[in-house]
């Protein structure tokens, strides 16, 4: 059954309504989102050791990424035993008293 009858016209929006549409538009929805990346948690001891070297041959990570358990942080420690390596996490290029090469 067709009907020979045009749709229903949706009423005009009132000035008011207008008004907002176009504040809306101008509405900046991220503006009060922080946007800094959340700690990064790995079970992965081999890219824990790999950012250290990295940050050992003077790389400067931006997020450093950080033992998930106790467990993993104990493997990653034993590996670090005698070699001199520091957690990239620690972030040491931010602890050598400023004189970072820029």
């Amino acid at each position: 059954m067709s009907s020979d009858r045009a749709p229903p016209e949706r009423p005009a929006p009132s000035p008011e309504a207008q008004d907002d549409t176009i504040d809306a538009e101008h509405h900046e929805p991220l503006s009060g989102v922080e946007m800094a990346p959340g700690d990064r948690r790995t079970d992965n001891v081999e890219l824990l050791v790999i950012e250290a070297e990295l940050v050992d041959d003077g790389a400067e990570l931006d997020n450093p990424a950080k033992p998930r358990t106790e467990s993993v942080g104990e493997q990653f420690r034993e590996r670090l035993d005698d070699t001199g390596l520091v957690p990239a996490w620690t972030r040491p290029w931010e602890q050598d008293g400023g004189d970072a090469d820029v």
